[in-house]
């Protein structure tokens, strides 16, 4: 589908669709339509007040789910990428914990159709749900946070996602998201289910909005990954973090307590009661990649890394973290199980140029090599009774999952589609495999790609599909079963991650540089830290500027906000900064990103800083005027009016007003203080600046 919308107004649907059309069929407000969504009784209603904007949904119903739903439904059809947001809340108190109001996107009227809807339940729940086929079952996507109240379900392309409002009053991702294949043209609305057939459920909307997606196809790629769960009951799968760095391959601890995934080479733990997650100290290895795992007993944490040579070896430490102990000589080595006993590890390496499977002992000795055909052989794990290894292998013809013995006697392939599947995990209680299937036709398992995970019986059998997501490379390379054998943890992305990965490497030189230097001169902790754009990196004076205060610059010139908070692990934590001063924004704005979408950049940043170091002061210095980028004053000046409003409402944040005084007595920027490109400051706009910044900065 083309990313460029198609806004249609007024589309009458024709005779096939009248004939199950709701009863009202009568405008209401901004939507064409309304009226109960399949065997409602008693029938529902809708009132819209035109001097509030605001919707008055009443709905009756048993349930939206299963395979056909009852409820009310005020729609309008409208094509292409979209966005449709409300403020939902329930009239009165009670009523059935699992009813239902909120946003729906539906094929047709038709009570079995394919729908994709985001809802808030009675007992505070969000979740998105969505039938993929007609008539076929509904699953769901269990947000992490309640009683959220302001929704906003996005379509871009095949992608759905839910966004809420937080606590600070600004919209920010969910991490609820799926990939469906559905039609251009769609009924959006409000749905209200009472779940209860004898009942009508009063429900308010508010601030509704339906609208075009306000990005377009020249719009920067998104970074998000999410960390879910889904049990293998139900399917009905649960958000447990996310962020907008990339994260890969999640572990669970054995206990069930805990969560070890990798990310910008560190290796990462969430407590399930915690609300951020903790660097787990790896010492030297700070290249770690997406090949680590927790040993049976829960003592010792496998990692590979590349930090020492270049190419990934095999250590172990604490699970606390510690100095990391060296298993594998030989590189490139990666880490995939360990034996039941905990005495052994399986891993694929490469050796003469050929991927193989191999065993070793961690208390040292001489490695095994279980595989010798030819072609990869990689994802090597240990049954639970470790009689046998799964793997997958593309020996003969796609990649598939096989078993062997332990000592790599008797291989034999498990699946025979024409899938290419990675990465078997058995079960605990030995009686499943859980794997990850790239479609026919791809080579390797790159990133970006519709995959799905599959569930099959350990001893081979026909595999059934236990969730679709859009990942790939990190969705589920290394054991993610829960102890109890009843869910499995993952991850997923949203579909342009791989591409804004890649723009995100073309500053890995400039950061590699910094950690050279840093390592070299060492990193002063408990300074002052001027992080951000080219405006921060061509500030060449600034150790003079602001003398007698601890300074240190880490600019990067064309970054966009959310390009620093992805490198705050290696450009920010390993000083510790009492404060930061913030320069960065006007590139998000020249690459059309919106002003609300620079508050949200801004405070993901702000939430990475304070989740580990609380009390550092966080200075924003708005986007300044500038000649070049002066037809987009009006969006620079609503982006800093945003985050001025946001650094007012809590006391570690500050806004330093470096914008007016830019600005000469005719209301346009200073060319005094530009240099000749008419962006950059030159040294008459910074000497200027710092004497504006130098009274706020911290003592």
């Amino acid at each position: 589908m083309q990313t460029t919308t198609l806004w249609t107004t007024a589309i009458i649907l024709g005779m096939w669709l009248t004939s199950i059309a709701p009863a009202c069929a009568e405008p209401l407000g901004i939507f064409q339509n309304h009226g109960n969504l399949g065997a409602a009784e008693p029938a529902g209603e809708a009132q819209f007040d035109p001097h509030r904007w605001t919707y008055h949904v009443t709905g009756g119903g048993s349930n939206l789910w299963f395979a056909a739903d009852a409820g009310y439904f005020a729609w309008k059809e409208i094509a292409g990428d979209l966005v449709l947001a409300a403020d939902v809340a329930f009239d009165e108190p009670g009523g059935n914990p699992h009813r239902k109001a909120g946003l729906m996107l539906r094929q047709n009227l038709e009570p079995g159709s394919p729908y994709v809807d985001a809802v808030v339940h009675g007992n505070g729940l969000i979740s998105l749900q969505f039938r993929e086929t007609a008539g076929g079952p509904t699953r769901e996507i269990q947000a992490g946070d309640r009683g959220a109240r302001q929704l906003r379900l996005e379509r871009w392309g095949s992608f759905f996602s839910l966004s809420i409002v937080g606590t600070n009053g600004a919209w920010r991702p969910s991490g609820c998201a799926i990939q469906l294949a559905m039609p251009d043209s769609l009924l959006a609305g409000l749905v209200v289910c009472s779940h209860d057939a004898a009942r009508l459920e009063p429900v308010t909307f508010r601030r509704v909005q339906l609208s075009p997606h306000p990005y377009h196809a020249a719009d920067p790629a998104r970074l998000r990954s999410v960390l879910e769960v889904v049990p293998i009951a139900s399917m009905d799968r649960r958000v447990i973090y996310h962020a907008t760095n990339h994260m890969e391959a999640p572990n669970w601890s054995p206990d069930g307590r805990f969560f070890v995934w990798n990310s910008g080479g560190r290796i990462y733990r969430l407590d399930r009661d915690a609300l951020q997650p903790e660097i787990i100290d790896t010492g030297f290895a700070t290249r770690c990649n997406n090949d680590h795992g927790i040993s049976p007993d829960g003592k010792l944490l496998a990692i590979s890394d590349q930090s020492q040579t270049g190419q990934s070896l095999i250590y172990t430490l604490p699970i606390a973290g510690g100095l990391p102990r060296l298993i594998t000589f030989q590189g490139p080595s990666y880490w995939h199980g360990w034996s039941p006993d905990g005495k052994s590890i399986a891993y694929c390496a490469e050796r003469n140029g050929e991927f193989d499977v191999y065993t070793i002992a961690i208390d040292g000795g001489i490695e095994r090599r279980l595989t010798d055909a030819p072609g990869l052989d990689d994802g090597p794990e240990y049954s639970p009774e470790g009689r046998t290894i799964y793997f997958n292998s593309e020996r003969d013809g796609p990649m598939r999952i096989w078993r062997m013995n332990a000592d790599g006697a008797s291989p034999r392939a498990l699946t025979s589609s024409h899938d290419n599947d990675w990465f078997p995990h058995p079960s605990p209680d030995g009686r499943r495999l859980a794997f990850l299937s790239y479609e026919p036709g791809v080579k390797g398992h790159p990133a970006n790609q519709p995959v799905r995970i599959r569930l099959m019986p350990a001893a081979g059998g026909e595999p059934a599909v236990l969730a679709r997501l859009h990942g790939g490379q990190g969705t589920i390379n290394v054991p993610s079963w829960s102890p109890d054998s009843r869910e499995v943890a993952f991850m997923s992305y949203h579909p342009d991650t791989a591409r804004a990965l890649a723009q995100r490497n073309q500053w890995e030189p400039v950061i590699r540089q910094y950690e050279n230097e840093d390592h070299a001169r060492g990193c002063p902790k408990g300074g002052i830290l001027f992080v951000g754009s080219s405006t921060i990196r061509l500030w060449k004076t600034i150790e003079q500027d602001f003398a007698g205060y601890p300074v240190v610059a880490r600019g990067f010139g064309g970054s966009i906000i959310a390009d620093n908070t992805y490198f705050v692990d290696r450009i920010v934590f390993p000083f510790e900064p009492r404060q930061i001063v913030f320069y960065a924004g006007d590139n998000d704005l020249a690459q059309h990103r919106d002003p609300a979408r620079v508050l949200a950049d801004f405070e993901a940043f702000v939430g990475r800083v304070h989740a580990r170091l609380p009390r550092t002061r966080i200075a924003f210095l708005p986007v300044k005027p500038s000649v070049s980028r002066w037809a987009w004053i009006d969006k620079i000046r609503q982006a800093n009016d945003l985050v001025q409003a946001r650094c007012a409402r809590d006391p570690r944040l500050l806004y330093i007003d470096t914008f007016n005084p830019s600005l000469g007595p005719d209301g346009k920027p200073r060319r005094d203080w530009l240099l000749a490109d008419g962006l950059h400051l030159n040294r008459d706009g910074y000497a200027a600046w710092a004497q504006i910044i130098r009274p706020h900065l911290a003592r």
